[in-house]
Parts: structure tokens; C-alpha cells; sequence
């Protein structure tokens, strides 16, 4: 009975071993490496955003894909890179739901609102990790710095 327990003990242990090398070598070596530390960006007035004028890759999960940002910091399709608009018909505000992660810009809710909505300048002003207090921070620097938006959807 002892060596049969012993065996087992033994077995645990070389099986444990053996995953957390290969877990540290598919984290380390494997896998992709993630732009996310390069548009993901400390903000003094509001804690974080996107960089501005973004335009590269991100892993959610096993699904690689690309974001691309405006001249403001919101996440928007690869054509409006270069967009600089500070004057919104709408804008969007939530945390990682709303700004779409995981997803292409025309594949979030705020992407296919403003495909069917052509008429109007959307901007998405969500950001994963984002907070009420974070929302509330990040609009009044906004109307402070010359933004303006004639509505504002918020997305707690």
C-alpha cells in the first residue's frame, strides 16, 4: 500500500513538472507576442486609453486581431486613422464591452451602429477596464479640451 501511494505521489509530482515547463515555454517562446502594451496607455487625467493613430494587432484569447485607432485615441475602422474630428453627432462610453475587444471595429455594436448611420460622426469612446468614475473623468477633460457631442450613450 505505501509504495502504491508513493507511486502516485511521484507521478503527481512528474506530471506538475512537466506542465508548468511546457506552460512557461508556450508563454515564453510559442505563442504570439501582443501589441496591446502599445496603444494600451496611462492617462494622467483619466487613468488609461488607446494611443492615437494606432494601427496593429491584438490577441483575445486565441483570436488575433487588428485595432486600429484615430487621431483622438478611439477605436475606430483602419480608414479613419488619420481622423482628427473633435465634433460628434454621438458618442459611446463604456469599458471593454463597448470599446469592442477581441473584435475588428466594424464587428462591435458601436462599428455596425455607425455603418448604418452614415450621416452622423460616432466615436467610441470605450475603453477595456474603463469605470463610471473613469467615464465621468474622461467626458469632462474631453468638453474641456474641445470635443462636443450632441449625445452621449453611456454603457455601464
Amino acid at each position: 500500500m505505501k509504495k502504491k501511494i508513493l507511486f502516485y505521489c511521484i507521478l503527481f509530482f512528474i506530471i506538475s513538472v512537466v506542465f508548468f515547463v511546457i506552460d512557461y515555454l508556450y508563454t515564453n517562446y510559442l505563442r504570439a507576442p501582443t501589441t496591446e502594451i502599445d496603444y494600451r496607455i496611462p492617462n494622467k487625467e483619466y487613468h488609461h486609453t488607446l494611443a492615437s493613430s494606432f494601427n496593429g494587432y491584438d490577441d483575445w484569447g486565441y483570436n488575433r486581431y487588428r485595432v486600429c485607432t484615430d487621431k483622438n485615441g478611439f477605436k475606430s475602422s483602419c480608414d479613419k486613422i488619420n481622423s482628427s474630428n473633435k465634433k460628434f453627432d454621438i458618442g459611446f462610453i463604456g469599458d471593454s464591452f463597448t470599446e469592442g475587444i477581441g473584435r475588428l471595429h466594424e464587428d462591435t455594436f458601436v462599428g455596425q451602429f455607425a455603418a448604418n448611420h452614415k450621416n452622423l460622426e460616432i466615436a467610441n469612446l470605450g475603453v477595456a477596464s474603463y469605470s463610471p468614475t473613469i467615464y465621468l473623468a474622461k467626458l469632462k477633460w474631453m468638453l474641456s479640451n474641445g470635443y462636443s457631442f450632441k449625445h452621449i450613450y453611456v454603457f455601464i
